[in-house]
């Protein structure tokens, strides 16, 4: 290099220093030329660019031979490896040959193949012998480990993500964060999925048959250890099926609460149940109860805090649909009756008689009853010969005893004479 000195001379020069700068190497135009720090010759380009070469350029320059040196010397060692393992493989194979053994072109090839991968060290390094952008997939063999390594990330993200039974992703990838418009896959394993929509054919809590829950176009449908449907939603909107207790609160909280006993030991009869509480029963507030009995009625009761269920009072509807109010009724308006009235304890009907009297005589008859607690309500009217209707009154004696007393008021014998007596269920202490 040449350093340029401006030798024009100035007021300020002096001989001396004139002297000093023509000896100076640097205005030498032959020898060895030296460029201290900085300097540098910047060449241009035809097409304007412009190129500079320096000190640290040749020192950049030399470390990139350098390592080239390197990755050649390596490579070529490689190969040597490589081609010498090759040439004991043919060595084995031409002995083989030789040696008359029936073995195939296919069968030497898995025995070579075999060979190679116990080897203790690679036969090829692939680090140094592969050229970055030279071999893609359907050249290359990948391994499940390499696979999973290569795959595994946490997050992949893409617009349809679909994996099938031969997919490496089935059993080796490990991929926490899945962000996709579409995943399409026959199988999934994960501890939990949230998802703003599901959609699929099954989905169900276990893949054996008949345990779990099994969420399908039919609907819902639950099973217990056994096997047995406890629940069934069907998306008809027709038939559900719900076993055990159905409740709007807790036991004994306000609510309905449906629900079947176990069956009995001899008859098998199940009680059905639908309690209905307006408070909790801490309250101590009654509660209404609709159930079957084993004899096949059903009851309506109104049951006390604290009482038992046999000792309420309501409404029974017996097998025959026969109906049976066990306190009072009452009817606010008309009440029509098609039937008969059947005699009971309080209701009785008696058809006493034929009778015959003197003239002017009479007789009194008793009638037994049962006791109700007051004297009844008896209405008693002639029948018969009416054409001389005889004097007809009656007299409680007692709860038990009534007496009926008949008298003829005519101065001649009366005969064929009939008295209906009814016992009218009045209570006579209300």
């Amino acid at each position: 290099m040449v350093g340029f000195i401006d030798q024009r001379p100035d007021g300020k020069d002096t001989l001396r220093q004139l002297v000093t700068k023509l000896r100076t190497p640097s205005s030498v135009p032959f020898g060895n030329k030296v460029a201290s720090a900085g300097e540098g010759v910047t060449f241009v380009t035809s097409a304007g660019d412009s190129l500079r070469w320096d000190g640290d350029t040749l020192a950049a320059f030399d470390t990139r031979m350098e390592n080239a040196v390197k990755v050649v010397q390596a490579s070529r060692a490689n190969l040597e490896a490589t081609e010498t393992r090759l040439e004991e493989a043919e060595r084995r194979i031409q002995e083989a040959e030789a040696a008359g053994a029936n073995v195939d072109t296919e069968a030497i090839a898995t025995n070579v193949q075999k060979r190679l991968v116990q080897s203790k060290t690679p036969w090829i390094d692939g680090r140094n012998l592969i050229v970055p952008g030279t071999i893609d997939t359907r050249q290359l063999n990948v391994t499940g480990e390499l696979a999973a390594n290569i795959v595994r990330s946490m997050s992949t993200e893409t617009k349809k993500l679909v994996v099938t039974e031969e997919a490496i992703l089935n059993n080796l990838t490990v991929i926490e964060n899945i962000v996709t418009p579409e995943l399409v896959t026959k199988k999934i394993k994960t501890r939990e999925l949230a998802a703003e929509m599901i959609a699929g054919g099954l989905i169900q809590t276990s893949t054996q048959e008949r345990q779990g829950v099994k969420l399908s176009d039919d609907g819902i449908i639950a099973y217990d250890s056994t096997g047995n449907i406890t629940a069934h939603i069907k998306a008809t909107g027709k038939d559900h099926y719900i076993r055990g207790k159905f409740s709007t609160g807790g036991d004994g909280k306000a609510g309905v609460q449906i629900y079947a006993t176990e069956p009995h030991p001899i008859t098998g009869f199940r009680d059905s149940f639908i309690e209905m509480r307006p408070r909790d029963d801490q309250d101590n507030a009654h509660r209404g109860v609709i159930y079957t009995s084993d004899q096949g009625a059903i009851r309506l009761v109104l049951l006390k805090p604290s009482q038992r269920l046999g000792e309420a009072r309501g409404v029974t509807i017996d097998s025959n649909g026969g109906l049976n109010v066990e306190e009072s009724i009452r009817i606010r308006h008309n009440m029509r009756l098609t039937g008969f009235m059947v005699r009971t304890d309080t209701m009785t009907h008696l058809e006493m008689g034929p009778f015959a009297f003197d003239a002017y005589g009479g007789q009194r008859y008793p009638i037994s009853h049962v006791d109700l607690g007051f004297k009844r309500t008896v209405v008693a009217m002639p029948a018969g010969n009416i054409s001389w209707p005889p004097v007809i009154g009656v007299e409680p004696i007692n709860g038990e005893r009534t007496e009926l007393v008949v008298r003829n008021p005519y101065g001649h014998r009366i005969e064929n004479i009939w008295v209906h007596v009814t016992f009218i269920p009045y209570n006579r202490n209300t």
